[in-house]
């Protein structure tokens, strides 16, 4: 792939634990993968691992990584497979994720979680304003996550409302609807 065209490359990839055992199987990602979609793989993925870059393309449009403790990957991603005029699907696999207990994406700190909860609803935004045919990120659970951990009300309550005045109407109803389904069914 060294001297193609493609804007991006997408590879399969594989997501284990700190036991050996495989944790991917079956989700959103793998399956476009496995079918070649090209269109849906361009926005469920959230990390640039497993995938490879055109530099002219990432130059064009100044995509860059989102400066923050955590999720700054999320917008490049979003971004690049937005912008991308060619993209491939290569079932090979090439990148293996270890889950690790204290890795960034096991942390769930305030810090960590409101700024998750930031670039989510970044996402969130221009999911809806561009018109992109894939689901928003459901963020409600991640919300509420903020009271259920310890910390003090008022830290749920700040997190509960910026959530709702930074994420677009239809995506608070959607979010509401599914978490009512999830937790009461």
């Amino acid at each position: 792939y060294r001297d193609s065209t493609y804007d991006i490359i997408y590879f399969g990839t594989e997501t284990i634990d700190k036991n050996g055992i495989a944790t991917n199987k079956g989700n959103d990602e793998e399956n476009a993968i496995n079918k070649q979609d090209t269109e849906t793989i361009r926005y469920i993925s959230h990390v640039p691992w497993g995938k490879m870059y055109s530099i002219e393309m990432i130059n064009r449009h100044k995509i860059r990584f989102s400066e923050t403790i955590a999720a700054n990957d999320s917008m490049f991603v979003l971004l690049a497979g937005y912008y991308a005029n060619q993209v491939r699907i290569d079932s090979n696999k090439i990148y293996v994720h270890i889950i690790r207990t204290h890795s960034l994406t096991q942390t769930f700190t305030r810090e960590i979680k409101m700024a998750r909860l930031n670039i989510f609803c970044e996402r969130n935004r221009f999911i809806i304003n561009n018109h992109i045919p894939v689901k928003a990120t459901f963020l409600l659970s991640l919300v509420n996550s903020f009271k259920e951990d310890g910390h003090k009300t008022l830290t749920y309550w700040k997190a509960l409302l910026f959530y709702l005045t930074h994420q677009p109407l239809e995506s608070v109803i959607q979010d509401i609807k599914n978490y009512y389904f999830h937790n009461h069914n």
